[in-house]
């Protein structure tokens, strides 16, 4: 028979119950080339019993400053978590120490708009270890019963290739936070020199 005795709290079930004791194992999570964004589980190092399924995710986009966000490219994991994978998220049994990386890529806006409404305007999201490139511009655009020619591109208000070079059909810019891209159009009959001063 069962010797046992319920003297605190008095109303406790007399009922033997059975439970396994487990060690605890970690998990580390971590962000390259930072910890961005809202996870789960968060960043940091937490304890989980060993044998815990976890259930981890991460936003596909994070937006950063004014013309700037993060986009995940997956995850690499050790020990319990599978090598890598290309997805926001991931299930798996947690029973030996391990960690989990969230890749993202920093990414910049391109704006492209022109000087002459409805020719261009689009924004375009660039890799901060690529180039961006704008469209190709029309050679002649009408509008409101006028014609106009291509004349120059400016980046950040700065002309591309600049006055003495030739006038571009494509500008490109590395790593800028906000690129202001607009081709600048002349009515036929104006020099693109006239246009530029």
């Amino acid at each position: 028979t069962n010797t046992l005795a319920v003297r605190e709290p008095a109303n406790a079930p007399f009922a033997l119950r059975q439970f396994s004791v487990v060690a605890p194992v970690t998990l580390t999570v971590t962000g390259i080339p930072a910890a961005v964004g809202l996870v789960m589980p968060p960043y940091g190092t937490q304890e989980w019993p060993s044998g815990s399924v976890i259930n981890a995710s991460a936003p596909s986009i994070v937006a950063g400053a004014e013309g700037e966000r993060f986009r995940c490219l997956g995850w690499g994991g050790v020990g319990s978590v599978p090598v890598s994978g290309s997805t926001t998220q991931l299930t798996f049994t947690l029973i030996q120490d391990s960690a989990l990386t969230w890749q993202w890529e920093h990414e910049f806006r391109l704006r492209v708009t022109s000087s002459v409404p409805g020719v261009v305007m689009t924004d375009v999201w660039w890799s901060a270890t690529a180039e961006a490139a704008t469209p190709i511009a029309p050679e002649t655009f009408a509008s409101g019963g006028a014609t106009y020619r291509f004349a120059e591109w400016r980046v950040d208000g700065l002309r591309v290739p600049g006055r003495d070079g030739d006038v571009v059909e494509q500008a490109k810019a590395h790593r800028t936070c906000r690129c202001g891209v607009m081709p600048r159009w002349a009515h036929q009959g104006e020099s693109v020199d006239d246009l530029a001063r």
